[in-house]
């Protein structure tokens, strides 16, 4: 079992399988090669067994423990397969993890570390070849979609002015994006019509869908897995939506309005809108 995992049980599930499936064949849609898989699964499996690297204090001769730190013995495989499928010394690993440098009048100083210490370089490393893979990733993915993607004019006199080098032009085909949607809070001005009711209530919708799939489902899984976290409280906003569209056994504006468009004049509609209104709210 891995640290960084919760320490949760290594048997496999068909749900394993299938999103292993899955996963590499995203891989494959954005052009990775099978050497790149290997690569990119052997930097996952490094910062798994670097999490799995502990530390304890130093013996002494006499059976005392002062605050310096030492890899413990069961820690060697986790130091030697990480090192393995980084191409990493070590020596050098090990060295960084338990001493700091320190540069004093123009000497070098290596300076013990105790085990918190220790620990918290031993994260601040794998976190730091976590975060560099998912940069690799989200560029790779960017590339991917990017619509510029002709191959590159052969040199010729002048092109050196031209940064990035000049592409052969390509009709544009129909490719995907991710674009970022900035949702605004729900607006009250000091009149408001309808169309601010509609606008408000869209992102109202697109804030509810948010914490859905950012909250719920995503903690949902957490728990299903068995990941030691610690859940997340955020605003639930379904009560303002049940006002405005219904639900929950609750009757809402716009089903309101809309019972309310049948016969009668405008004046008698908009009379009977709001006698209901005020009847049901």
């Amino acid at each position: 079992s891995f640290r960084y995992l919760g320490n949760r049980a290594t048997l496999k599930s068909r749900r394993d399988a299938s999103a292993f499936v899955e996963t590499m064949a995203c891989l494959d849609q954005i052009g990775v090669s099978e050497e790149g898989k290997n690569e990119v699964l052997g930097i996952i499996a490094a910062v798994l067994h670097l999490g799995n690297i502990d530390f304890e204090l130093v013996k002494t001769e006499g059976g005392n423990s002062n605050e310096n730190a030492r890899m413990t013995d069961s820690s060697a495989e986790s130091l030697r397969m990480a090192c393995f499928l980084l191409g990493l010394e070590e020596s050098k690993v090990s060295e960084a993890m338990l001493t700091k440098l320190l540069t004093i009048g123009g000497k070098t100083i290596h300076k013990p570390q105790d085990v918190a210490q220790a620990s918290d370089k031993r994260d601040a490393f794998a976190k730091l070849v976590y975060s560099s893979l998912f940069l690799w990733m989200v560029n790779k993915i960017n590339a991917t979609l990017s619509e510029d993607s002709g191959p590159v004019v052969p040199p010729s006199p002048g092109a050196e002015q031209f940064s990035p080098p000049p592409r052969v032009h390509k009709p544009s085909v129909p490719t995907g994006f991710i674009g970022v949607l900035d949702i605004y809070g729900f607006e009250n001005f000091e009149n408001n019509g309808f169309e601010q009711l509609l606008i408000n209530y869209a992102n109202e919708k697109l804030q509810r869908h948010f914490n859905r799939h950012l909250f719920e489902v995503e903690q949902n899984l957490y728990s299903s897995e068995g990941v030691d976290w610690t859940y997340i409280t955020f605003n639930d906003n379904r009560p303002c939506l049940e006002l405005i569209e219904g639900g929950g056994g609750n009757v809402g504006i716009l089903s309101t309005l809309d019972d309310c468009g049948g016969m009668g004049s405008a004046s008698e509609r908009d009379v009977n809108f709001l006698a209901q209104i005020n009847q049901k709210f």
